[in-house]
Formats: structure tokens, sequence, C-alpha cells
């Protein structure tokens, strides 16, 4: 069962400033739910922080940044980032990114009853291209975040980067990383369940709950030592 150990994340107004406008310059398609502009736009802008965020704590972790953000053919996942670890050995990574959900209030009830956010788009987990998957949770519950975003007035196309960071209270956001797990792990808890995906809006989703992730600050070590074909966690019998 894990236990409370995360890395929190503030971020600069300056970081705040590169991420809105890369975000600007990109069109992204919202795969989870309908969303309203700004709500759409902080959503974006939370996934370029959390990879940031990953990739700071990659770094920190003793790994080498090989190459980021490639995109599939909408078959499977896409890779945020590609790292190398201190033998050589390459990993893909997705970084999956939440609010806090309405019903939870505290990081122990997160980790305890939430799954890592892993979107279905194979017939099989086993055939997913993605070997580490990186949870971080943002420091705002769902609804209010939504209810604030949606009164905001005027056109989002309209606002400089500092303008919206104002509006939006972009400079209040805070990341947590929460957890990690390898692919094998998942695939581990995947044999003993009868019913492996669950649904949320547009999107059907593997689980992999929180409570059988890895700690971030396991994560240097644990990689460094990753053997072929063999799983980063113990191999458990897993129940929900």
């Amino acid at each position: 069962m894990r236990t409370i150990d995360e890395i929190a994340v503030g971020f600069s107004t300056k970081e705040l400033v590169s991420v809105i406008n890369k975000v600007k310059n990109v069109t992204y398609i919202d795969n989870l739910r309908n969303r309203k502009q700004f709500v759409s736009l902080d959503s974006k802008i939370r996934g370029l922080l959390g990879e940031s965020m990953a990739k700071r704590f990659l770094i920190d972790s003793g790994m080498k940044i090989i190459q980021t953000n490639i995109f599939d053919n909408g078959n499977s996942a896409d890779t945020d980032i590609i790292i190398m670890n201190n033998n050589g050995r390459r990993f893909s990574i997705e970084v999956k990114t939440s609010l806090v959900p309405d019903k939870w209030n505290y990081l122990e009830e997160i980790i305890q009853n939430a799954d890592i956010k892993i979107i279905k788009k194979e017939g099989s987990f086993i055939e997913t291209k993605i070997d580490i998957y990186i949870q971080i949770y943002f420091n705002k519950k769902t609804t209010a975040r939504d209810t604030f975003l949606t009164n905001i007035i005027g056109d989002a196309n309209n606002f400089s980067a500092e303008e919206l960071i104002n509006i939006m209270k972009l400079d209040t956001l805070k990341g947590v990383i929460v957890g990690w797990i390898d692919k094998q792990s998942i695939i581990n808890f995947l044999e003993n369940e009868t019913v492996k995906t669950w649904h949320y809006a547009k999107r059907d989703f593997w689980k992999s709950p929180l409570r059988y992730s890895l700690s971030p600050e396991s994560f240097g070590k644990t990689i460094n030592n990753y053997e072929n074909k063999k799983p980063v966690s113990k191999k458990e019998e897993h129940t929900r």
C-alpha cells in the first residue's frame, strides 16, 4: 500500500508565459470531454506544465532526456518523453495530469482510491508502447476550477500571456508528482482483473490503481536497476 511521498512543484512567471505562448500556437484535440474555452485552455496549460515538471524530475533522478512529444497515429498512446538510464536503456514515458476529484479532499484519499489516468486505445494493454506512466495532480478541485474558468468573460485569444496568468489565476497552480508505474506491473495487475477498464466522459481507461504505484523518490534507483522483461515492482495478487 502506498504512503504519502510526493514531490510538489510551483511555477515561475517566465515558465507560465512560455507554456501559454506554446499552447496558443498549437492545435490540440479535447479527447476526454467537451470543455468551455478557458477550461480547455487551462487543461492544455496544465498538460505542458506537467511535462515540464516530469522532465525536471527525471533529470534530478539521473535520467538523460532523449526526445519529447512523439505523436502516434491515434491507435496507441502518444509518448511525452523518452529517457535513457545510466546503463543506456531507453524508456518511453507518458505523463498524466489531473485536477483533484470532487469526492476526495486529501492526497491520502487520492492515492488509495484513484487510478493513474491511462486512456484505453488498444485492444489489450500489452499492446501499449509506453514503458512508464507518471501521475501528476494539481492543487485545484475539478468542479470549482471548471466553474471559475467558465465564468471568465472574453476571448482567450485577445489576452496576452501575462493577462491570462492573472485572470485565470495560473500563478496559484502547484503540481504534485504522486507516483509512477511501469507497463509490466500494470499487465500483472490486469491479469487478475475480470473488468479491466473504467469509463469517464468520452473515454474508457485501463485500471491502474495509484495505491499500487511506486513513490517518486524510488524512480532513479529502480530504473537504473531495471532488468529486461521483469516488472519494476514485485508481482502481487492484487484485488480491487
